[in-house]
């Protein structure tokens, strides 16, 4: 078998696993959340005790206490490519992170039934319903073992279109199902898009 090169698909869901393993060995972060503002990527991202805005999938939402962002990707993202946003955030529940689909004109059940076929995990729900906003989401729950670990990981994915109508996966991925739902609770009422 040829080695080929991964996609960029491929190594988002890498990404994904990597980032599982890590909650899962009970990783904690090191910086304070505190208001600032942070470059990457010839962008900039505003972070606080509060709301966090996204400008990459032009989102902003309020995670609940505890979670500290960091520059997840650096460089540049082709926008033909599956781009992560900055920042991402590290906390005792997980992992959150955003992905911004290319504008190619799939539709948000398509990217699901995409993503979900190269995914090793279990579906746990699915259930479409709308934000204090009024943003229409796809709600997907899945869950599947840590690589090399006894545990489970929990990932609630929240599928939706932005202003420039493309696909977004905003998600929290977690070792505890309850925490990873919390996080959730959270974009569902505090997710709105932003100019």
């Amino acid at each position: 078998m040829r080695n080929r090169p991964l996609t960029r698909l491929n190594r988002t869901l890498l990404f994904m696993g990597l980032l599982a393993w890590f909650c899962s060995i009970g990783a904690k972060p090191t910086t304070a959340q505190a208001l600032r503002t942070i470059r990457s990527d010839s962008r900039e991202f505003t972070t606080g005790a509060e709301e966090i805005i996204m400008p990459l999938p032009k989102i902003a939402f309020i995670p609940p206490p505890g979670w500290s962002p960091f520059t997840g990707v650096k460089g540049e993202q082709k926008p033909t490519d599956v781009r992560i946003a900055n920042p991402s955030l590290l906390g005792k529940a997980g992992m959150i992170t955003c992905i911004l689909f290319p504008a190619d004109g799939l539709s948000v059940t398509e990217r699901i039934d995409n993503l979900l076929s190269k995914l090793p995990d279990r579906v746990v729900e699915r259930a479409d319903r709308p934000t204090a906003s009024g943003l229409p989401v796809t709600f997907v729950h899945t869950a599947g073992p840590v690589p090399g670990k006894s545990t489970e990981k929990h990932t609630m994915h929240c599928f939706f279109k932005n202003g420039d109508g493309q696909v977004v996966d905003l998600y929290c991925i977690g070792s505890a199902e309850a925490d990873a739902r919390t996080t959730s609770d959270a974009f569902f009422k505090s997710l709105r898009l932003v100019p």
